[in-house]
């Protein structure tokens, strides 16, 4: 019994040692995979995220800015007497497009008293704003001011107030136009709360200065609330004191999250988005438990498979123990003549081969449970791996293959390479090949067209060496990369707008302009290209700086934007040279209106620290009417008028 006990124990510690080895190899490669898919998942969500975030407060920063020049603009062409309600009326009628950019607007006098509303009712004519801040500020300093958050006194909604001066002939502050964004109606800021960042993301901003409030957020009832202190929400105080990028973190009400941060330049306001990291990394955290479940039963079938294995290897030598010792024990009976002379010699022998040859089953087996371990996981993996040898023929491939070309493993192994991507492909990447059976190891992209559509994917030729130093064949890892080349085209269309004055640049223009070209010719209608420049600009550059020159580039392109309907294309060309698409005209010639409204747009003066600037501009505008001219003969056309236009003296334009 003791000698049977033994071996039953010797079955035990293999099955429990075997197991356990099994278990922490297949664990550490699948973690070792996980953390590096887990890493690049992690940078692709940061990167989607802070792109989107990104592209949001610019758009978030236009229409702010676009509503401010709107108010501007619309304060100093109101020239109607405060007091006259009739006249106010009929000017806001007459402009409908203007009242739909705000939720209310309201004329004030100079003493801060409602006289006019749109729309009306509601109790707010005769109803006096004096004490509001924003009024306080552009009576006393007569420019357009953007206001905190606050509640209406009618309609006790949270609101977002523009307000700008209403001068009489002398220039002397005689009243206020303001117009409200109400923050939970359905405008650019209110509808922004309905926004998601995948299923259950979101937008929110908060204001800064002494007393943040949160300004927009998916939850009304939040609207207008105290940010949480800095041990609540440590993430957002640190983005109201100017940081900007993505964190991982958690918020006052516990939802842990990626957090993107970036300041709007148009107010005091930081943009948030928040994307639950419990959505962000779902497909990962499935994907670890599967693998680890996957290990412990992988583990547990390669520990039943030694008891068992290691049974059937023990019988064989309880087998020959009992001979040996019946041979003993049994003389001349037992027939064994060799034993009888050197038994114990004979017994060594019998004991060191069979020893040899468990060991040998041994390493078989554990070599084939490696095997199966190491096809598990390429099998797992959302990549393409195989192996090629030197004619060109796979010889391993991992059930990716399968998934992505629709085929079973047994249909690719064995055969050669053109059979399963086609000739053409396999032409083109046969130099990669030869440079890879030379020794060097070989990165590729290109699109891999599939039953499914087409993948865009980066692959690497890994050479393998014999003992002998001769290059046998390669190993192949392919990997799908389509998200992230459409991410990073995402993030090539965000370089398409000038970083000084916020307009289009010469590439968005030069395809505006093919477009719109091609509309016309498509419409019938004419289109007009304006090309502008402002005049003595190198003499303002020389005579006040640089900083001064770009301060009266943003002027003027803040000014050419007012000028014309939001749908006109504007564009800074580069320098001090701008152009403008006209579409849709009824006939050239309306050009010139146009043309005129900027040059009396650009006659007030631009006021700087040291000293006013007076400025003007030449236009040169060139017409298409569908005729076969190319954009850039058209852009050349535009230009010499410009010429013609300075020679003209200044400040006109030629048609």
């Amino acid at each position: 019994m003791h000698r049977v006990y033994r071996s039953l124990r010797l079955q035990t510690v293999l099955a429990v040692c075997c197991s356990a080895a099994v278990l922490a190899v297949v664990l550490l490669l699948a973690g070792v995979t996980m953390s590096l898919l887990e890493s690049d998942l992690r940078a692709n969500a940061e990167a989607a995220q802070g792109a989107l975030v990104e592209a949001t407060a610019a758009d978030i920063d236009e229409k702010i800015d676009q509503r401010r020049r709107l108010i501007t603009t619309a304060a100093q062409s109101l020239r109607v007497d405060p007091g006259d309600a009739n006249a106010l009326q009929a000017h806001f009628d007459s402009r409908p497009v203007l009242r739909s950019f705000f939720d209310v607007m309201l004329v004030l006098d100079a003493r801060g008293r409602v006289v006019f509303s749109a729309p009306g009712g509601g109790g707010r004519v005769g109803r006096s704003l004096a004490d509001r801040a924003h009024v306080q500020r552009v009576l006393a300093t007569g420019e357009t001011v953007i206001s905190e958050p606050l509640a209406g006194r009618t309609t006790h909604e949270p609101t977002i107030v523009f307000a700008a001066p209403l001068r009489d002939e002398a220039g002397r502050v005689q009243g206020v136009l303001t117009g409200a964004l109400l923050l939970t109606r359905a405008n650019f800021l209110g509808s922004l709360a309905t926004h998601r960042i995948g299923r259950h993301g979101y937008f929110y901003i908060a204001t800064k200065g002494e007393r943040p409030v949160l300004a927009v957020h998916p939850q009304q009832e939040r609207i207008m609330e105290p940010v949480p202190d800095a041990k609540l929400n440590p993430h957002l105080r640190r983005a109201l004191d100017g940081f900007e990028g993505t964190v991982e973190g958690t918020n006052s009400r516990g939802l842990q999250a990626l957090y993107t941060f970036r300041s709007l330049t148009s107010v005091p306001w930081v943009l948030a988005g928040a994307y639950p990291s419990a959505e962000a990394f779902a497909p990962m955290e499935r994907r670890r438990k599967e693998v680890t479940v996957a290990a412990f039963l992988i583990a547990g079938l390669a520990g039943g498979v030694i008891v068992v294995l290691c049974t059937g290897l023990m019988r064989p030598l309880r087998e020959l123990r009992e001979r040996m010792v019946e041979a003993t024990a049994g003389g001349e009976g037992a027939g064994l003549v060799t034993v009888r002379g050197g038994a114990r010699d004979i017994a060594d022998i019998v004991r060191a081969y069979n020893a040899l040859m468990r060991h040998k089953a041994d390493a078989e087996q554990a070599l084939h449970a490696r095997e199966r371990q190491l096809r598990a996981i390429t099998d797992n993996l959302p990549v393409l791996i195989s192996y090629i040898d030197r004619d060109r023929v796979f010889r391993f491939v991992n059930a990716t293959y399968a998934a992505w070309f629709r085929k079973p493993v047994g249909e690719i192994v064995d055969r050669p390479v053109q059979v399963l991507v086609g000739t053409q492909l396999a032409a083109q990447r046969e130099p990669l090949f030869v440079q890879a059976m030379a020794g060097e190891r070989v990165e590729f992209a290109h699109e891999l067209t599939l039953p499914d559509g087409v993948r865009q994917v980066q692959g690497t030729y890994i050479p393998d060496l014999g003992e002998d130093g001769q290059v046998r064949g390669i190993h192949v890892l392919i990997g799908d990369v389509t998200e992230a080349k459409a991410n990073e085209q995402r993030l090539v269309q965000l370089a398409r707008h000038d970083a000084l004055t916020g307009l289009p640049n010469r590439r968005h223009f030069e395809e505006g302009l093919q477009d719109a070209m091609a509309r016309a010719r498509r419409s019938g209608r004419p289109l007009a290209l304006m090309l502008l420049d402002v005049d003595h600009f190198k003499q303002i550059n020389d005579t006040r700086g640089h900083a001064a020159g770009d301060a009266v580039l943003k002027a003027f392109a803040q000014r050419l934007r007012s000028s014309v309907r939001v749908t006109d294309l504007v564009a800074r060309l580069a320098g001090d040279e701008f152009t403008i698409v006209l579409e849709g005209l009824v006939w050239p010639q309306e050009a010139r209106i146009v043309a005129q409204k900027i040059i009396d747009a650009m006659t007030a003066p631009v006021e700087l620290p040291d000293g006013p600037v007076s400025l003007s501009t030449s236009i040169g505008i060139a017409a298409y009417q569908g005729e076969d001219v190319s954009p850039a003969e058209l852009l050349h056309r535009a230009d010499g008028l410009l010429y013609e236009a300075k020679r003209a003296g200044r400040g006109t334009f030629q048609l």
